[in-house]
């Protein structure tokens, strides 16, 4: 088991590698303009770069180990006890409640994609954004968007741009040299409802159009090799956990008292095998519940 200076330090290193990341990440606010960048080592590699999240584990969120590098994954494991019709423990069909609160967990806790691209804000004088390019997930409903614009035949020609060609409809959205901006609103008022039946509306961040005409990103050759140098990896944004630490953060979950972590009994019918001393206090909290708090942002 780790010292308590040594879950000192690796919680510091979270904590700076969190707050690293909010300067990364795109996050509408009301309106903006923005240009979709291309992975600056060439048009041969997809804009589109695809990470799988494990959300809600007790408030922490993490890369899942086997989707993303080819590693054992607790989390995957858990997620297929929880859709299998067998309780782990005696082998027999679960009773209809238990399947059924095991499978909300599961719903929760599954692989979830997520496919984010490179971005640099317009200002409204034109110019580009001093904070420099951002890494955005679109989601699935403007995801579908970006593709409508790249593969409309109009806004092909209007760019000089052969529709038989697979890569022109790249070309619409994320040539440096001819490509259109395209508009983002977020809304936190008239967004879609939660749930039918439910008044409540959730925020919303959408496309709402692109640019009438294409233009470079910029015309400034240096300021644009400027910019593609400074575009981010994203596995420096998210870094890889390893399988130990994933390990660790469901063995929490599992382990949880809150109510929202056991559903009619819920998750500790499956016991935490971790064997971690989690009593240690650090700013009020338990050592467990500050990582917690370190990754507990969705992407």
């Amino acid at each position: 088991m780790a010292s308590l200076a040594e879950m000192r330090a690796r919680l510091q290193q979270l904590n700076q590698r969190t707050g690293k990341k909010q300067n990364d990440i795109f996050k509408a606010k009301d309106e903006h303009d923005v240009r979709l960048l291309p992975d600056p080592r060439g048009p041969e590699y997809d804009p589109f770069v695809v990470l799988t999240f494990h959300y809600e584990l007790g408030g922490a969120s993490v890369l899942c180990p086997l989707k993303n590098f080819g590693k054992p994954c607790k989390v995957c494991d858990f997620c297929e006890r929880l859709r299998s019709w067998k309780d782990p423990a005696t082998g027999e069909d679960k009773a209809e409640a238990d399947r059924k609160a095991d499978f909300e967990i599961f719903k929760k806790i599954q692989p979830t994609e997520k496919a984010f691209v490179r971005l640099i804000e317009r200002m409204k004088d034109g110019t580009l954004s001093p904070e420099g390019p951002k890494w955005w997930a679109p989601g699935f409903t403007n995801n579908n968007k970006l593709l409508d614009l790249m593969s409309n035949t109009e806004r092909m020609e209007m760019l000089d741009l052969d529709p038989t060609d697979d890569a022109s409809g790249f070309k619409v959205l994320f040539d440096l040299n001819k490509a259109f901006d395209i508009h983002i609103r977020f809304s936190d008022a008239a967004g879609k409802p939660l749930a039918k039946g439910n008044k409540k509306n959730r925020p919303v961040t959408e496309i709402t159009e692109a640019s009438m005409k294409g233009k470079p990103v910029t015309k400034d050759k240096k300021e644009l090799e400027k910019l593609l140098m400074s575009i981010k990896p994203i596995s420096e944004v998210y870094p890889e956990q390893s399988s130990e630490e994933v390990s660790t953060i469901l063995d929490k979950f599992i382990g949880g008292a809150s109510e929202e972590a056991k559903p009619s009994g819920g998750t500790e019918k499956y016991e935490s095998n971790s064997g971690e001393d989690t009593s240690a206090k650090m700013g009020g909290k338990s050592i467990d519940d500050a990582f917690g708090d370190t990754v507990e942002e969705q992407a």
